[in-house]
């Protein structure tokens, strides 16, 4: 004969099952319950990070910048990396590099792939370096957005202010050239063109994108325009520096007298307007090089190399590096019959010329060598010896960039 459940056993089994199971369910809605807390608390930290770090460039004080910066570091550093997602690591990671003392190097966190961080993410990353002067760690993360679609002119845009200032030109020219045709009424990739090739010294080469800058600027642009009539100038092209003089005057944005005014009317042969001109600016600006290099010519041009000495000698001496300076003296010394004074200055301008020129070589080869620090230090160096201390600092940066990316292995 078999056994059987008492009716009183069998309601306790069922009153247990249905006591257990209430249990398990309010384990499992508290478990659920506390991981949406804690990923709640996890996003709310990284959106105010995000908000923290949108707002650095805005901050005109570097202490105010700090304090942004701390701010975001004290919201995501409380997570572990296996509690982030990887554009938190990396907002964590630019936190903790801008809030990091001086000489400190953080490394790179070696379980974040760059590839799997939101283009957003990115970008935020690149601009909070790219204001923070960290170019070396700003380029890696670009080049990892640079083949993605979403937010494509906000990438070209710090993809072409971080390559500019590393001095790969190159692709600075390829950034702005998609640039333009993604947005085609902005007029700041034709300007950065602009730059670029000035830099490299062909003025023929910035005729056309400033033209473009001034047609996509708000009128009257008269900065690019009075730049365009020097250019042209010095391009000898000086009926069509004229042209542009004469439209830019009758918006009213000149002053009657002007240095540009001068330079014109000594190109189109009007000597004596042009020293008259150039002498009634030199009370307000004595010191400016290219107004005493301009009465210097004039004197020299109207056979007058008595009266260009004082002036040429006063260039000089203020600004021994610019290698004009130094032939326009040469010239003078040359015309008064005093032939080794001529030629120490002569020889002195020739040795400017070829810096200078293997200054532009070395930027070239900078250009073809992104990753070579010395190349860059080198640079610094030979901007230092002819006085281009804005140009050397950028260099001297350019390479400190290069190295900390390589030292952190991005």
């Amino acid at each position: 004969m078999s056994a059987s459940i008492h009716p009183q056993s069998r309601t306790s089994l069922w009153r247990w099952s249905v006591r257990a199971l209430i249990a398990l369910l309010l384990i499992s809605l508290l478990a659920g319950g506390t991981r949406w807390m804690f990923w709640r608390q996890q996003r709310a930290s990284i959106a105010a990070a995000r908000s923290d770090l949108s707002r650095l460039p805005s901050q005109s004080t570097a202490a105010g910048r700090m304090r942004l910066a701390r701010h975001a570091a004290g919201a995501l550093n409380s997570y572990d990396a296996a509690h982030l997602p990887s554009g938190g690591m990396l907002l964590r990671y630019v936190a903790q590099v801008l809030t990091a003392a001086d000489g400190v190097v953080i490394s790179f966190p070696n379980d974040l792939q760059l590839s799997s961080v939101d283009t957003d993410d990115l970008l935020l990353a690149a601009e909070s370096f790219l204001g923070a002067r960290h170019l070396g760690l700003a380029e890696p993360i670009l080049q990892t957005a640079y083949d993605r679609t979403d937010q494509r002119v906000r990438m070209l845009k710090l993809m072409a202010s971080v390559e500019y200032e590393l001095g790969n030109d190159e692709l600075v020219l390829a950034c702005c050239q998609e640039w333009e045709q993604l947005e085609p009424t902005a007029p700041v990739p034709w300007l950065i063109t602009v730059f670029v090739y000035e830099n490299r010294g062909k003025l023929q080469m910035v005729l056309e994108p400033l033209r473009h800058a001034i047609d996509r600027s708000p009128p009257p642009a008269a900065v690019y325009r009075t730049q365009l009539v020097n250019y042209l100038i010095q391009l000898r092209q000086v009926p069509d520096a004229r042209r542009e003089f004469s439209a830019l005057q009758k918006l009213g944005e000149l002053p009657h007298d002007s240095l540009t005014e001068a330079r014109l009317l000594f190109a189109e042969g009007e000597s004596t307007r042009a020293l008259e001109m150039a002498q009634s600016l030199l009370p307000s600006t004595p010191n400016d090089p290219p107004l005493l290099a301009l009465i210097g010519k004039i004197y020299l041009a109207r056979h007058a190399p008595a009266e260009a000495l004082p002036i040429l000698t006063l260039l000089v001496d203020r600004f021994p590096y610019e290698p004009e300076a130094h032939y326009l003296l040469g010239q003078a010394l040359s015309r008064l019959k005093r032939p080794d004074e001529s030629k120490l200055h002569l020889d002195r301008h020739q040795a400017l010329v070829r810096a200078k020129t293997e200054i532009y070589k070395l930027q070239r080869q900078a250009a073809r060598e992104p990753n070579n620090p010395e190349i860059r230090i080198e640079l610094a160096q030979r901007c230092e010896e002819v006085q281009w201390t804005e140009r050397a600092d950028h260099w001297r940066q350019a390479a400190e960039a290069v190295r900390s990316a390589q030292a952190i292995g991005i």
